[in-house]
């Protein structure tokens, strides 16, 4: 689905729009800022999704920025603040911690481990019920 910005128009890997913003969303695209954003950097994309939607994203009012990157098997969160600039919401003991929608998390090394956990085992870790 499209996001609309101010002078800018971005497809993005994955999006979350909390029920109370549902407002934002057209049949065809996302008016006003997602809550979480996630991007999922290819080797064309790098400098885009490391420093182009990041500042993009940040102006537009994105809730929170969600970088992950296979080729350097590095994930960051960047979380909006009161100032509307992002800060870096880093990994406490393997665990990236969502301030935007309550229970979820990321363990980054789920992501590179082989083989990859179950679903089934991360959604029970995260209190999802089955």
């Amino acid at each position: 689905m499209l996001f609309r910005m101010p002078g800018r128009r971005r497809i993005p890997d994955l999006f979350v729009v909390k029920k109370e913003n549902l407002r934002r969303l057209r049949p065809t695209a996302l008016d006003g800022p997602a809550d979480l954003i996630i991007e999922i950097v290819s080797p064309d994309s790098l400098s885009r999704d490391w420093r182009e939607k990041y500042l993009e994203y940040e102006s537009a009012g994105v809730g929170e920025y969600w970088v992950i990157d296979p080729q350097s098997q590095l994930v960051e969160c960047y979380t909006l603040g009161a100032d509307r600039h992002f800060r870096p919401n880093a990994a406490k003991d393997d665990k990236i911690v969502s301030t935007v929608l309550e229970g979820f998390y990321l363990r980054p090394s789920w992501l590179w481990q082989e083989p990859l956990p179950r679903v089934a085992g991360v959604l029970r870790e995260m209190g999802v019920a089955l």
